[in-house]
């Protein structure tokens, strides 16, 4: 079975391994919950980490899922989950502090590099750059970013048994 483990909690900075994992080859789907705690999830177009403080910025398309962002500009927590394909290992981080914004020219381009590196991962369980735009849609529409401090990372890598 594999395994979760926090790793820290509170104001977590992310580790160079971390940062790494999270922004490179990996698939994005983010959740939160209504007050009425019904889950709403969202697929991640990218990812950057800033460098100065320890602040998330997941970029999502507003369309594909109209009420999240509604519901988390209320709630403000929500738990991202960065997972590659090959070996199934991934990371959560969760966060209490999200606030939503607008993309700008700098996110576009991540989410233009994130789907070549998601048509690399798709590529390694046999689909081609179709199941990409089946994923993440085409064209992509309007892109906010939802920003957030880690509050609770959980490294999950699959054993033997998982």
């Amino acid at each position: 079975m594999g395994s979760a483990r926090p790793e820290e909690t509170l104001r977590h900075a992310l580790s160079r391994q971390h940062r790494a994992f999270i922004t490179g080859d990996v698939i994005i789907d983010l959740a939160t919950v209504d007050t009425d705690g019904a889950p709403l999830i969202a697929i991640g177009h990218g990812c950057a980490v800033s460098t100065r403080s320890p602040r998330v910025a997941v970029l999502v398309e507003r369309g594909q899922c109209a009420a999240f962002p509604a519901v988390l500009s209320r709630t403000r927590s929500t738990a991202a989950t960065f997972g590659r394909a090959p070996d199934h290992e991934a990371i959560q981080i969760k966060g209490a502090d999200c606030t939503i914004v607008a993309a700008g020219s700098a996110e576009l381009a991540i989410a233009s590099a994130y789907r070549t590196r998601l048509a690399r991962q798709f590529a390694l369980l046999g689909l081609g750059p179709a199941g990409t735009e089946v994923y993440l849609g085409t064209p992509p529409g309007e892109l906010a970013v939802l920003r957030f401090t880690p509050t609770a990372v959980f490294q999950q890598t699959p054993g033997p048994q998982a």
